[in-house]
């Protein structure tokens, strides 16, 4: 008895050490989404007077970036599709404080959105963001902004650093 107790509390020491060395993944990517978040405002919403932001993740198709992302990380293409295939099938939507906090930062003088932005869950060095135009809703879903209309896909690629890399831009139309 003495010694399985003796082997829970050590267990339980070492558990609370390596705990308390967690790193939450909000706060890690928190400074690679506001970094996204000011390229855009500065390269493409300026153009645009009324935007908003999503208030969770979504599920940004890579696939479009194929090409660069194979460059990007030297490998196939083939190889890239299938990681990206893989991805896709694996990601979810989930809250995020990191756009709450960005939108803090947005005019408070805004009339009625008319562009909004979303943004990927992080995944390693890669963050992908969508601006969505001729929404009706701010508070509109992914799936229901996409629906016939189109937009601009940025895909971002940070450094070990956390700075940006490089920017790469797509359009995107939806049927």
């Amino acid at each position: 008895m003495k010694i399985s107790s003796r082997l829970l509390i050590l267990s339980l020491y070492f558990f609370s050490c390596n705990a308390s060395k967690v790193e939450l993944p909000l706060e890690r990517y928190k400074s690679k989404y506001k970094l996204a978040y000011d390229y855009l405002i500065i390269n493409q919403t300026s153009q645009k007077n009324n935007f908003t932001i999503a208030d969770s993740t979504v599920n940004i198709d890579l696939s479009p970036f194929y090409v660069e992302l194979s460059l990007e990380f030297h490998k196939s293409k083939d190889a890239t599709l299938f990681e990206l295939d893989s991805l896709n099938h694996t990601t979810s939507a989930e809250f995020m404080i990191e756009t709450s906090d960005l939108k803090q930062q947005q005019n408070k003088e805004l009339n009625r959105p008319t562009s909004i932005i979303f943004f990927s869950k992080m995944h390693d060095y890669i963050l992908a963001a969508e601006i969505l135009d001729n929404i009706s809703n701010p508070k509109e879903t992914y799936k229901n902004a996409t629906s016939f209309n189109n937009g601009t896909r940025y895909l971002f690629i940070f450094d070990k650093r956390g700075k940006i890399k490089n920017v790469y831009k797509k359009g995107i139309q939806y049927n």
